[in-house]
């Protein structure tokens, strides 16, 4: 008789229940090593110094629900300093601003979803500025109320481009010399004026807003430092653009002006620029006519030191618009002739065409003078050292009593008031004498 009791139950239950238990446990663990995230990311556009951004045209922020499973409701943006917002609007839900801050609502963003802020906006124009941080909180709420619902997420910078800066809108051109004012048009004080524009850091928009100063000064200096530049110089933009009137007060070729910009402050932006922009290079004259096609024409011009001098052009060999130009002294022209002691100025004339760069056709008679008290001979001892800009600089030879052919010396006598006057017969071209 087999007397062994029947297997017990008991034990197996017993396996079962601490299998499952063990599963419990391991499913717990899990969840406890992968929490739900609520996260967000933000990225802005870059800014350009000086730029003002329409609402066609704005900087963007981007905010992106990054979280596992919880909705993104709100978010406040904090503008960076310097950057003055006028607008916003958003793609999803709505934006306001409170200040400095952009409060966007009702969002709704399930994780992956993102919303978009469209910021108007005008941009100072510091060239050094710390990055421009976009601060931004977000909530699981709607209404930015509430505690415990935040999600967490970096505030991104936005790249600054550039600095603001000056450009000659309308260039200074060839004048002459004081008190004459120097303008846009070529010897012609009744043109435009010169005019010097504010533009952003990428040297497009002009930057309306900017309330600085703005000075001239002469850059290249073909007088070495003798020049002044007078008239109107400095002065304050209006929309951005600066109007000046300046003149120099002696004759010579290659000036040029520099702009440069004296910043202020403006809330909440700063108005700074970047270093002073250079002109075009032109030049100063002592005296400058325009000629009609078929009338002679002249210049004229005393520089109260030695020398006198007048250019008078023939009717013919022209065009209209032509210019007659004179200048005395000019310290970028030297004249001299080997072998031969010149005792007076430096005298350079000319007939050009209306842009003042090509020559003309027309013939020159150019009466010279020198100074009564400076005259220490006898004016047949006095000749006249040319030179036409081609050649070496050479004496000049009479003229033929028939049909000269210049460029030749008419003649040279002392008048009443002892005063030297030389008379000579110049070709088209560009020459300049001594004597």
């Amino acid at each position: 008789m087999d007397h062994r009791h029947p297997a017990s139950p008991r034990p197996r239950a017993l396996v079962v229940a601490v299998a499952a238990l063990l599963a419990w446990a391991s499913i717990a663990s899990v969840a406890s090593a992968a929490p739900n995230k609520k996260t967000f990311t933000t990225s802005a556009g870059a800014i350009v110094a000086g730029h003002t951004y329409s609402p066609a045209s704005p900087v963007v922020v981007t905010i992106t629900n990054t979280s596992s499973s919880t909705e993104l409701g709100s978010a406040n943006v904090t503008i960076p300093t310097g950057v003055s917002a006028s607008s916003v609007s958003s793609s999803v839900g709505s934006a306001s601003l409170a200040g400095t801050i952009i409060e966007l609502r009702d969002l709704g963003l399930t994780p992956g979803q993102s919303v978009t802020a469209s910021v108007a906006a005008e941009v100072e124009c510091g060239s050094v500025h710390a990055p421009y941080t976009w601060s931004t909180a977000a909530k699981q709420s709607n209404d930015f109320n509430g505690t415990g619902n935040d999600l967490t997420g970096a505030s991104p910078s936005s790249t600054f481009i550039g600095s603001c800066g000056l450009v000659f809108t309308k260039q200074p051109r060839h004048a002459e010399k004081s008190p004459v004012v120097i303008t846009n048009a070529i010897y012609n004080p009744a043109g435009d004026p010169v005019t010097v524009t504010v533009l952003d850091g990428v040297g497009v928009q002009t930057v309306t807003w900017w309330s600085g100063e703005v000075d001239l000064q002469i850059e290249d200096d073909p007088s070495a430092g003798v020049a002044a530049l007078s008239g109107v110089i400095t002065g304050s933009p209006v929309g951005g653009v600066v109007t000046f009137a300046p003149s120099i007060d002696l004759s010579a070729t290659g000036y040029s002006l520099e702009a440069t910009a004296t910043p202020t402050a403006r809330t909440p932006s700063v108005g700074t620029s970047s270093a002073g922009f250079e002109s075009d290079n032109f030049n100063i004259v002592d005296d400058a006519t325009i000629c009609e096609a078929s009338v002679g024409c002249s210049a004229e011009a005393g520089v109260g030191q030695k020398t006198s001098a007048k250019v008078d052009a023939s009717a013919t060999g022209g065009a209209a618009g032509d210019l007659v130009i004179l200048s005395i002294n000019d310290p970028t022209v030297s004249v001299n002739c080997g072998g031969y002691n010149e005792t007076s100025d430096v005298v350079v004339f000319d007939v050009t065409d209306a842009t003042g760069a090509g020559g003309s056709n027309r013939t020159k008679i150019a009466t010279l003078t020198l100074l009564a008290e400076f005259v220490t001979k006898s004016a047949s001892k006095y000749q006249v050292c040319y030179d036409n800009g081609v050649e070496n600089p050479f004496l000049l030879p009479t003229c033929a009593n028939k049909d000269p052919q210049p460029p030749c010396l008419i003649s040279k006598s002392l008048d009443k008031d002892k005063n030297l006057v030389i008379v000579i017969f110049a070709p088209a071209g560009d020459p300049a004498v001594k004597f």
